[in-house]
This record gives structure tokens, C-alpha cells and sequence, in this order.
């Protein structure tokens, strides 16, 4: 089994899904992802990822424009981005994917 953080194998999974197209884009994976950004956006752990974090932020909310009437800016954290709201979205995603990655052969650390 392959050790991964879970934040790397967060940015892995949506980078595959919004950059490299390895599987179908979805307005519910684009609005989780945005959770993601919104989380680790100001997270100085995670400078090093920040240009990933960028890319992923102007695909997804581009993406969902183009195909639902969100136009809130989630950067004020107001609105569906409050961030009480997003923490608790954003944690039941990652006991999503903790399980997926786990199905992959990875080992979260």
C-alpha cells in the first residue's frame, strides 16, 4: 500500500477529474472541489500546492457557471460558501474519498 497524505490525494483526484479529464466532470465533483480550494487556499502547509489550488479554482467555477446558476463568488464566504457550512460539506466529502482512496490501495496518513 502506497502512503499519501489525504490533501495530496484530494488535489490528485481533482486534478484528474478537471485537468487531466480521466473521468467525467460533474457540477456535484466541480462544487466539492471548491470546498476543497476554499479549505486549504490560506493554509500555509500547503503554499507549495497553491498553483494547482488556483488552476482548480478557475476550471470548477467556470465549470459551474456554465452549468448552473451559481454566481456567487465563494471567496467572500457568504451565502452556500459560509464556512460553518462548507466545513461540514466538506468533511463528509472526505470521508468519501478517504474510503476511495483506501478501495485504491492507498493508506491515508
Amino acid at each position: 500500500m502506497e502512503s499519501i497524505g489525504m490533501v495530496e490525494f484530494e488535489l490528485k483526484h481533482y486534478l484528474d477529474i478537471f485537468v487531466e479529464n480521466k473521468k467525467p466532470k460533474s457540477v456535484r465533483e466541480a462544487d466539492d472541489c471548491i470546498d476543497f480550494v476554499l479549505m486549504y487556499e490560506r493554509d500555509h502547509h500547503f503554499m507549495q500546492i497553491w498553483p494547482d489550488i488556483a488552476l482548480l479554482y478557475k476550471i470548477c467555477m467556470k465549470f459551474l457557471k456554465e452549468n448552473t446558476a451559481i454566481c456567487e463568488d465563494p471567496i467572500m464566504g457568504e451565502g452556500r460558501y459560509n464556512f460553518e457550512l462548507l466545513k461540514h460539506r466538506y468533511e463528509y466529502k472526505q470521508r468519501i474519498l478517504r474510503g476511495y482512496a483506501n478501495r485504491l490501495g492507498y493508506r491515508i496518513v
